[in-house]
Order: C-alpha cells, then structure tokens, then sequence
C-alpha cells in the first residue's frame, strides 16, 4: 500500500477567484466534482475489441482526450514524443480525443514536421462510451494542459485504473497529490521523461494506479450533491442538518 499526500481539496481554483475578483475569502466555496464515467457502464471485452477495430488502434498507446485548444498543449506532447524516437529510439503511440478546431492545422503540420505523423492519432470527437473503452486500452493518460480549472480526464484515468503523468500547474498538483507524475508543460523533455518512465516502468504504473484508486475516494456524486444541498440550505437560511454542518465545516477555509 501506498500513501499519498493529498490537500483536503483543490484549492487553486478558489484562490484563482479570490485573486482576480477581489473577493472575501467566505464567499467562495469548493464543491468537488466526480468522475463522469461513474454514470456509465464499464465496457465489455467485446466493446473493447470494437473500439480497437474501429480505430484500428495499436495494441499500446499513450490517451490524451482533450479539444485542440492550443492550451491544451498538444505541439509539446508532440514535441515529446520526436524527443523520445529520436534520444531512446521508443516510438510511443498517441491516441488523441475531443474536438478539432481550427488550431488543429496547426498541430497536424507539426507533427508532419517532427516526423510523428504516423505514430499519432487524432479521433475527434467519441462517444461516451467509446472514450471509456479507450481509457481502458490505453497504457497510460499524459495531460500536458497550461491550465485547468479542474482536470476531469484525470479523474476519469484514475476510475479507469490508468497511471497518469500531468502538468505542474495550476489545479493539477491539488488534484492528483502523489497518485501521479508531474512535469513542466513547457519543457519538451520533461514531458518525454514522464512518458518514457510511464511506458517502460511497469512497477511505477501500479503504483500510481493505486495512488489514483486511493485518490478518487474524494471524489464522489454523493458528496457533490450533499455539498451543493448544505450551502443552498445555508444561502436559504434553512435548517441544517448535522451531515450539513459537518460537509461545511470540512477545510480548507483559506
């Protein structure tokens, strides 16, 4: 067992607000989020193998499900992944998910540039149920975002049992803790190293597997509608119950 070392909540979201608004710190509350995919049914191995056969996936990749926002960071994972073929000779696969918008021009002639273009993998836009099932193929999820709010994709890897390798900033080091692998998503090379370790070390991918299983015990349905019925409650001057008062009092009250 491994244990990892967690805030009582992501907080830089809070502290985001309160900065750029010139808030009081008692008028901004955090409700965490869960993991979509809890609403949803595990695929079967016969779902699996459709969706392998539909995008003719190959049998291992690095999962990346983001829109080509250029936030998003996609010309560094590519960045990353030329770094890897062309320093350890490890031509990692990449399967990415979500929209492309027009900045999509742009990673596409990119990656023709760094030579990755057949390694690479752009599906657009899945079904629910198809993205879990390529959260169930894939070895390992990379988040290589400038900036998140949250970081729902993490949660989602950590329900799925996928190790995870995400940037440095902003919500991300409060949301994952230990139960993943952090790197500056403006170094190339920091993002190749995370990668190649999460490629080729399967002892570290079980750790951080059971880092994120160990984590996504905060993250719960149940406990964002408790919350959100206690500070309604609260704003509506009605009654609270003891769960209420216990859900409110719970920190950080930074």
């Amino acid at each position: 067992m491994i244990k990892t070392s967690l805030p009582p909540f992501p907080i830089w979201g809070k502290q985001d607000i309160i900065q750029r608004y010139g808030l009081r710190k008692d008028k901004v509350k955090i409700v965490l989020w869960a993991p979509v995919l809890t609403a949803y049914t595990g695929p079967s191995s016969d779902d699996l193998i459709r969706v392998q056969q539909k995008f003719l996936l190959p049998e291992a990749f690095v999962l990346y499900p983001a829109q080509t926002w250029p936030h998003k960071n996609h010309l560094g994972l590519l960045e990353a992944l030329a770094l890897l073929r062309e320093r350890h000779g490890l031509i990692v696969p990449l399967v990415s998910t979500g929209h492309l918008d027009d900045f999509f021009c742009k990673i596409e002639r990119r990656a023709r540039e760094l030579g990755v273009s057949e390694q690479v993998g752009f599906l657009g836009f899945v079904s629910t149920a198809e993205l879990y099932s390529l959260y169930k193929l894939c070895r390992c999820l990379v988040f290589p975002s400038k900036f998140e709010g949250w970081g729902m994709p993490i949660t989602q890897a950590f329900l799925a049992g996928v190790p995870v390798a995400c940037s440095n900033v902003t919500s991300l080091p409060d949301l994952v803790g230990d139960a993943a692998l952090l790197f500056d998503p403006e170094e190339p090379e920091e993002i190749a190293d995370s990668i190649r370790r999460l490629w080729t070390e399967e002892a570290l991918r079980k750790i951080l597997i059971q880092g994120g299983n160990e984590n996504l015990g905060r993250f719960t349905w149940k406990r964002t509608a408790r919350m959100f019925r206690a500070h309604y409650r609260r704003i509506a001057s009605r009654p609270l119950t003891e769960d209420d008062r216990m859900l409110l009092e719970t920190p950080p009250l930074v």
